[in-house]
């Protein structure tokens, strides 16, 4: 015999609450079991696998009309629709990883340049120069932070 779960043991189950569980049964992404006479809905290993699904699709970052397009392929007759989703969703990521690198080497370039200073002037100030960041439209770098007291940050 199958496994059978309540809403509330299916969602523990697949790692959701309940109210993700009904709000993508309202999307249509997620079957709801009809309800039996006087009687709770009974959810399947099925229905937990489909969440499952669901889940992960999200994770990879797959939008949830994505997922309900992938999901509406899934008798594998579609697989050139398939193919295409997945991708159009490729190109979106091989993208992201690109302006991810861009702006990895800006960072990296700023940290290479930048530089901390501290002059003490007195027993409870503390001022730390970090000339990297211009401030204001100027182009004037102003990246002094003055701290006081600074007993009371263990310095």
């Amino acid at each position: 015999m199958s496994k059978s779960y309540t809403i509330g043991s299916l969602a523990r189950q697949v790692g959701l609450n309940v109210e993700t569980i009904r709000y993508y049964q309202r999307r249509g992404i997620a079957q709801e079991p009809t309800k039996p006479p006087r009687g709770i809905r009974h959810y399947t290993e099925e229905h937990a696998r489909r969440l499952r699904f669901i889940k992960e699709a999200q994770k990879l970052g797959f939008s949830l009309d994505e997922v309900g397009e992938l999901l509406s392929l899934e008798d594998g007759l579609h697989c050139r629709e398939v193919e295409e989703i997945a991708g159009n969703k490729l190109a979106i990521v091989r993208e992201r990883i690109a302006q991810l690198g861009k702006i990895e080497d800006v960072l990296a370039v700023l940290v290479g340049k930048c530089h901390l200073s501290t002059i003490v002037n007195s027993a409870s100030d503390r001022i730390i120069d970090l000339p990297c960041l211009p401030a204001s439209r100027a182009g004037y770098c102003s990246c002094e932070w003055r701290i006081r007291n600074q007993a009371a940050i263990g310095v």
